[in-house]
């Protein structure tokens, strides 16, 4: 018995494994019952990462092929592996026997990707937005995409765009072939002058209840002394609030 597939795979390919099997005995195989487990992670149209299909009898010199199709998903540079179990019982025997085998493929590159838009410096209390970009050049529509993240200790969630229940989860759902979407977040950073504050940011896709990474970016932030202060009264009051017809005198003071 043996997998047959390609061993060099991209993010979202529909990869079409092949279990062959032969019997080489003299002997007649009955009640085969074949077990194949998907890699990790496949996105299969019956939903199950594993198969289980009956062949009856096999016989000398009998061969069988059996496709299984999946689309892989995972992470660059990421080791997929398929896992084939054969059941059977020679004839005239009570007694089963297991025969196992594996395959594996490496996962190249993703045409999916996205980049984390975050200032470098910051001051601490102040409020910074950073902005996660995403696109699909993948021939195919990607379901039920998400992101997932992780803020630095200091980090105040103040809003998002879209907004979600969830800060450190953003579903996007369904992303169509060429498309592609922006996410900011808005909030305070809090902390002591030279500390680094590292966001990370995980995108993937939910399969049958589980979150499957895809890529990854983690970014830092400083915190800095302010260079330059700048602040604005009016009428001598920064929080000046007019009325119509009001005389408005303005007053920008600047510090290096």
């Amino acid at each position: 018995m043996e997998i047959l597939g390609p061993s060099e795979i991209n993010v979202f390919d529909e990869i079409n494994y092949v279990v062959g099997i032969k019997n080489n005995g003299n002997f007649r195989l009955d009640d085969l019952k074949l077990i194949f487990h998907y890699p990790k992670g496949t996105i299969v149209d019956s939903g199950s990462e594993i198969r289980e299909m009956r062949l009856g009898s096999l016989y000398p010199g009998e061969e069988k092929n059996i496709s299984f199709k999946g689309r892989i998903v995972g992470k660059e540079g990421e080791i997929k592996i398929a896992k084939a179990t054969l059941i059977f019982r020679p004839k005239d025997l009570k007694s089963f026997y297991e025969s196992n085998t594996t395959f594996s493929a490496k996962i190249e590159k993703s045409p999916l990707g996205f980049d984390l838009d975050l200032p470098l410096k910051t001051e601490p209390g102040k409020a910074v937005q950073f902005d996660i970009n995403y696109f699909s050049n993948i021939d195919y529509s990607i379901p039920d995409l998400g992101f997932q993240l992780d803020y630095p200790d200091g980090f105040e969630f103040k809003s998002s765009n879209p907004s979600t229940l969830d800060p450190s989860q953003f579903d996007v759902g369904l992303l169509n072939k060429g498309e592609g979407g922006r996410i900011s977040i808005n909030g305070e950073i809090s902390g002591d002058v030279g500390e680094s504050k590292i966001f990370k940011v995980i995108m993937g896709v939910w399969n049958n209840g589980s979150f499957i990474p895809i890529k990854e970016i983690s970014r830092g932030v400083k915190l800095v002394n302010p260079s330059l202060y700048v602040v604005q009264e009016i009428n001598n009051n920064p929080q000046y609030v007019a009325s119509p017809g009001d005389l408005l005198h303005y007053v920008i003071t600047v510090r290096n």
